[in-house]
């Protein structure tokens, strides 16, 4: 059986930096290893609504190539239901599962880290309380069957360890 594998949770859990480090242990070298947030910032010039419509109608288009050569996936920020919504003629016919694992961890953590990258990037952190909704909005969001990952008191090897334990 094949395998979608999403990463999905609040800012600053570890997401991106996991599909990063991912990308490069041998164990997913058949695997393809798509950043969604960057397939999406193709689009920027086209305004906020332009560029979440065209980079998930370019994600589902690029789904439907790869589920046809039975090529195990992994991406950042999509919801299963619209996985599901979207291309359930390809998951049926190519037998794929689709794994979710929900990234979180502790608020301070991820005020802490959402303002270490911003400042980074040289931009102003955007603070407790922007952390917090997002935190909060994630939560209700969240799917009763995804794998939880608490990135709180984890390194950035741990969290792809148990990744990889859990979907190979």
């Amino acid at each position: 059986m094949q395998k979608v594998v999403i990463l999905r949770g609040a800012p600053a859990t570890g997401k991106t930096t996991a599909l990063h480090n991912l990308r490069k242990r041998k164990e997913m070298k058949n695997w393809v290893v798509i950043d969604f947030q960057q397939l999406k910032k193709q689009f920027e010039h086209l305004g906020e609504e332009k560029r979440r419509l065209y980079g998930k109608q370019a994600l589902f288009s690029t789904l439907k190539i790869l589920m046809s050569q039975k090529l195990n996936i992994l991406f950042d920020e999509m919801y299963g239901g619209a996985i599901k919504r979207e291309l359930k003629y390809y998951l049926k016919k190519y037998n794929y599962k689709i794994i979710p694992l929900e990234f979180t961890s502790d608020i301070k953590t991820a005020i802490s880290r959402e303002a270490e990258r911003r400042l980074k990037k040289g931009l102003k952190p955007r603070g407790e309380k922007w952390v917090k909704q997002t935190h909060k909005e994630r939560l209700e969001l969240f799917e009763k069957n995804s794998i939880m990952i608490d990135t709180t008191n984890m390194n950035q090897k741990q969290v792809v360890n148990f990744i990889i334990r859990k979907i190979l």
